[in-house]
């Protein structure tokens, strides 16, 4: 038996035939602990719900025995790609270890697979992904708030979060980050306006 604990929305794709897809997430209480699960809606204009489609994390370096945890990104895609990304990690339920990385996945109209980046979950490549916002070209800005020392007392550090901005390529390569905002104020970025494929 299971307890859900979340449900959510995190981006929608038009089609061009007055249809769409939501991505949304389920979380769910597991005896390993918490696990989500990310599907797909498709759904016409009139509301009238098409199907429902699960994603199945069936990467080769997984483990046969491994549970996924699959939690999607907020994102607002402009491109003519059907893609977004998603936070995972496929934990092993023998040793009880976890592969985290992040996992950028293109679909078809009908959620079948096209593709999938896996990219690694570590803050040391550059990788920071909270909100996206793909543009026409398929380049991605990401964007949000993150933790900055403003001074110490002592030993402990007094911290603010401060807005950011950062742009990858469609080859998920870095290509400008900025940080923003006032010393200790706390600010987040909560949306982005594109227009020509410029901020």
């Amino acid at each position: 038996e299971t307890d859900v604990l979340t449900e959510g929305l995190f981006g929608v794709f038009e089609l061009p035939n007055n249809e769409f897809i939501a991505i949304l997430n389920k979380g769910e209480y597991k005896l390993v602990g918490p696990r989500s699960t990310t599907y797909a809606l498709k759904f016409n204009s009139s509301g009238t719900i098409l199907w429902k489609k699960n994603y199945k994390n069936e990467k080769t370096h997984n483990p046969s025995n491994y549970l996924s945890h699959d939690l999607p990104i907020q994102f607002d895609n402009e491109s003519n790609e059907l893609k977004f990304m998603m936070r995972t990690d496929s934990l092993n339920i023998t040793t009880n270890m976890a592969d985290q990385y992040f996992n950028e996945i293109t679909i078809d109209k009908d959620f079948n697979i096209l593709k999938e980046e896996v990219l690694p979950y570590d803050a040391a490549q550059g990788y920071l992904f909270d909100r996206i916002k793909y543009d026409e070209l398929g380049n991605k800005y990401t964007y949000s708030g993150r933790d900055f020392i403003d001074y110490y007392i002592g030993t402990a550090a007094v911290m603010s979060m401060q807005w950011y901005l950062m742009k990858y390529n469609i080859k998920n390569e870095l290509v400008f980050e900025q940080d923003y905002g006032i010393e200790r104020i706390d600010e987040i970025l909560d949306r982005i306006l594109l227009d020509n494929n410029k901020v």
